[in-house]
């Protein structure tokens, strides 16, 4: 007896607007009709403050870890907020930097099947190839 081969997952990008909710309740649902696992990428910034020295002093780094506990905590909000008791099947993940960027990288490093993302008013689709 074999076991099947394990489908590639849906990637879907929180941005935190309220968009992200229907945007989240969309990818869920191609999920589920695809039996697929989905993960919820939020990239998320440590920019320095301007006046800041371009090197990155200790103190820096307190910033840009609580940037990260920021964007994990309304990655794992607005995830609970659209799916309720479903979203511990979420996979969460933060990323430092564009979000763009990190959508795609992320998508490709897990070999994801679709991307799920915001647009305008309403809720976009993109076939990773």
């Amino acid at each position: 007896m074999t076991a099947e081969p394990e489908r590639p997952p849906i990637v879907v990008g929180v941005d935190g607007t309220g968009r992200s909710r229907a945007t989240i309740q969309a990818a869920a649902q191609e999920a589920r009709c695809r039996d697929a696992t989905l993960i919820a990428v939020m990239a998320y910034s440590a920019e320095r403050a301007p006046g800041m020295p371009a090197a990155r002093p200790v103190a820096t780094l307190a910033v840009a870890s609580g940037e990260r506990l920021a964007a994990e905590t309304a990655l794992r909000d607005a995830v609970a907020d659209a799916l309720g008791d479903d979203a511990c099947r979420v996979e969460l993940r933060t990323a430092l930097g564009l979000a763009g960027r990190n959508l795609v990288d992320t998508a490709r490093r897990v070999n994801a099947q679709l991307i799920v993302l915001a647009g305008r008013g309403s809720t976009s689709c993109c076939w990773v190839q």
